[in-house]
């Protein structure tokens, strides 16, 4: 059939090659796609989440160095924290928020040095006021 469209495509008119050769790769991603419908679903699903992992891997590394080295130093530095002691579980609670606040201000603006600045001093205070 896909052999019959192409020549009477051929022969109806004086289609130009570009024309041809784009029903060519229609019909070629149809019988791929016909293909791909026989493999069970949670394949493809799989395939589909291993895709967006890989799609939003490419997004993250696009991030400034300088925020995802900040912002591994302070999930460390959260996990330290609940490894050497027997830290309250609010106290790790809130300590997590706050570094996540922290990183979502580096992310999503330009902020002045001072505001940052003091910004990680309120923080470092109400961490110590928590402990």
């Amino acid at each position: 059939m896909l052999t019959l469209q192409r020549f009477v495509l051929s022969l109806i008119s004086k289609v130009e090659t570009s024309v041809v050769l784009s029903f060519t790769m229609l019909t070629l991603q149809c019988f791929v796609l016909s293909l791909i419908s026989k493999v069970e679903t949670s394949v493809v699903l799989s395939f589909t989440m291993v895709t967006l992992q890989w799609f939003v891997l490419n997004l993250i590394s696009k991030v400034e160095t300088s925020v995802v080295l900040s912002f591994t130093m302070l999930t460390l530095q959260c996990f330290v924290l609940s490894l050497i002691s027997k830290v309250e579980t609010s106290v790790v609670l809130s300590f997590t928020i706050l570094t996540l606040q922290r990183f979502v201000l580096s992310l999503i603006s330009k902020v002045e040095t001072s505001v940052v600045l003091s910004f990680t001093m309120l923080t470092l205070g109400y961490f110590t006021v928590s402990c």
